[in-house]
């Protein structure tokens, strides 16, 4: 049990690490969407994959954006986050706004 207790406060060290250099590296909202766009351009399967999974850990943020509407974010994409996100998570979602 303290085995695992130890690796759990190593596991949680890190974790708030990691999370102290969101902002050195500009992972931000929109930094975020610009990366996903980035990754898809550039077809980085390992990327796309990581920023959806961020992404859908706080969709109700990202979901409003209006990088979505981006013609470069295909419909692939699109099914892979969205069955990365809980469904709750759909009841606090934004539409992002329309374009025009």
């Amino acid at each position: 049990m303290q085995e695992y207790q130890e690796q759990k406060k190593a596991l949680e060290a890190t974790l708030k690490s990691a999370e102290a250099m969101l902002p050195e590296i500009r992972l931000d909202i929109d930094n975020t969407m610009n990366y996903l766009i980035t990754s898809v351009l550039l077809d980085c399967p390992e990327a796309i994959a990581v920023l959806l999974e961020y992404i859908a850990s706080d969709f109700a943020s990202f979901s409003a954006h209006t990088k979505w509407q981006s013609p470069l974010i295909g419909p692939d994409t699109y099914r892979k986050l969205m069955a990365l996100v809980p469904a709750s998570a759909f009841a606090s979602a934004s539409a992002p706004p329309a374009s025009g």
